[in-house]
């Protein structure tokens, strides 16, 4: 699937400053210790924003449309998966063994419906913002598609600076990269989703969201 690329043209400079004011600032000011009327102004008056232009573009277009995911993609995500399951579990009972499961055995129901949360109002908007968006916008700003890449994590992250936590900060780094590379590499919105979905929902499912700073 050839995903809709009907951004409008902007120079460069502009483009940079878009980048730079969405990705960079707003995520910095939402951490700060300011007023939470200025955090949500700055947060409101963003998505307004891109909102408009994902509207205005068409990015909404077609970007959940089921293909088939290749066979590399499902290797890579049990894999992951499992390491996460297996490896999360072993670091949360070193942690605190309380932990290990807690939200399965003690709140089922919260635990299944933050499937559909997390998901749907989490994972999607993030993807949709941090990967479709980001990607059909800025890639052609940048010649080296490496430093590309690696400022794509960067602002992934970034928005997650407001947690106060290194190791979320760290994960979210890295776990950028890998849906960045779902991203380029399948050419679907639903497989890049379905694996962030998995992959966070495995963390919480194991009991480690409280570790990282996410609601338990």
């Amino acid at each position: 699937m050839e995903l809709n690329n009907n951004i409008p043209e902007r120079s460069k400079s502009g483009g940079v400053i878009e980048l730079i004011t969405l990705y960079i600032l707003v995520p910095i000011i939402l951490a700060l210790p300011i007023h939470i009327s200025l955090k949500l102004m700055a947060a409101g008056l963003s998505l307004v924003y891109l909102i408009y232009h994902v509207v205005k573009s068409k990015l909404y277009k077609n970007i959940f449309t089921l293909e088939s995911p290749s066979k590399s993609f499902i290797q890579r995500m049990t894999v992951f998966g499992l390491s996460i399951f297996i490896g999360g579990a072993v670091i949360v009972y070193n942690y605190d063994s309380e932990l290990l499961f807690s939200i399965v055995k003690n709140k089922p129901h919260i635990w299944i419906l933050i499937l559909f949360v997390y998901t749907y109002l989490s994972v999607v908007p993030q993807e949709i913002v941090y990967r479709h968006f980001f990607f059909k916008r800025y890639e052609s700003l940048f010649t080296n598609k490496n430093v590309f890449l690696l400022l794509n994590m960067f602002c992934f992250a970034l928005c997650h600076l407001f947690l106060w936590n290194e190791l979320v900060l760290l994960l979210t780094f890295f776990g950028g990269g890998l849906f960045a590379y779902t991203y380029q590499k399948e050419k679907s919105m639903l497989w890049v989703c379905a694996e962030h979905a998995l992959y966070g929902f495995l963390i919480f499912t194991v009991g480690a969201g409280e570790m990282l700073a996410f609601p338990a």
